[in-house]
């Protein structure tokens, strides 16, 4: 058995430990999951549906404003899954305890780091995946797209997550091999904060504030929003091809799901090649880092929480305690 099939056989048998513990409350979890997809479907669902009807009945203008929307939307959701990405891979990839173990076991640095990707792409995506799915069941409904739009916008949307993860990945091994990992993961937060300022400073800089304000030119307020459909960016792939599915033309959709897939493809390739110089690399100069952060630790605020916790059963402590700090690791 090679090394990959242990790994996955490992987590095979996890999944199946983690169903027959939800299976000893399984009214728990099904009020749980009622309520949470009553929340997401129904009450986003329908807000959704009624913007996209609204904006379909509003002829001539309406149509080609909600397929912007939706690109800016989706343009969102792709920049958020980069710095998602960034900070799960810095913590599950380098960090984590696993990976040390992992290190030790006679595995290539290449398999090692495929297992830890595509868990940075399971935990960074899975909140895209949950509030995609009324956007885009409620902009199927709201063109009457055809029953087969919706599996395809589950297969255009699984290259587009694939994109942003590898973006992150390889953002974060080049940092990881000149920077510690904890301060590494300090510099995505201060990337992020230094993007979010120079957006607000070109959309001064562009009057579109005031444009926004007083204007009253549909056609102004349609090129500023063409932001989101530059032809460069995987978003704008992804709004052209539910577009295509949601009209019933399968070659045009098939061709933006193929410049998703050949990116997202392309991109991980891109990422594996980088992998033998520089993930162990990164790797080592994090645990050089937190060997040093161990040494000169006095004090966490954990084990004030810990006696607050005091005075519930161990189990429930053991658990509260658990839980908190898989939090703040996250």
């Amino acid at each position: 058995m090679s090394g990959l099939q242990a790994i996955l056989r490992t987590r095979w048998q996890m999944l199946l430990h983690i169903a027959r513990q939800i299976r000893r409350h399984v009214w728990v979890h099904v009020a749980a999951g009622v309520v949470a997809v009553t929340m997401i479907v129904g009450v986003g669902g329908g807000f959704f549906y009624y913007l996209f009807r609204f904006l379909v009945s509003q002829e001539p203008f309406g149509p080609p404003l909600m397929e912007r929307l939706m690109a800016i939307v989706l343009l969102t959701f792709f920049s958020m899954l980069v710095f998602s990405n960034l900070i799960i891979t810095l913590t599950t990839t380098y960090i984590s305890r696993e990976t040390e173990f992992l290190m030790a076991l006679p595995l290539g640095f290449s398999t090692t780091f495929g297992v830890k990707f595509a868990e940075s792409i399971f935990f960074s995506s899975w909140a895209f995946v949950v509030l995609s799915l009324p956007l885009f069941a409620s902009y199927g409904l709201a063109k009457h797209a055809p029953w087969w739009f919706y599996p395809a916008a589950f297969v255009l949307g699984f290259p587009f997550l694939v994109i942003p993860a590898s973006i992150g990945a390889l953002l974060t091994m080049i940092l990881s091999a000149y920077f510690p990992a904890r301060k590494a993961r300090i510099f995505t937060f201060a990337l992020l904060g230094t993007s979010l300022g120079l957006t607000a400073v070109l959309v001064r800089l562009m009057g579109l504030r005031p444009m926004l304000l007083t204007t009253q030119d549909f056609a102004e307020i349609m090129r500023t929003l063409n932001a989101g459909m530059l032809p460069v960016l995987p978003n704008a792939w992804l709004a052209r091809g539910l577009q295509a599915a949601s009209q019933g033309q399968v070659r045009e959709a098939l061709y933006w799901f193929a410049c998703l897939l050949s990116t997202a493809l392309v991109s991980v390739e891109l990422c594996m090649t980088f992998v033998p110089r520089l993930y162990y690399r990164g790797w080592a100069l994090a645990r050089e880092s937190a060997n040093r952060s161990v040494s000169r630790l006095r004090f966490s605020f954990f084990g004030i929480f810990d006696t607050a916790f005091s005075l519930f059963p161990q189990p429930v402590k053991a658990l509260l305690a658990k839980d908190m700090r898989t939090f703040w690791r996250d």
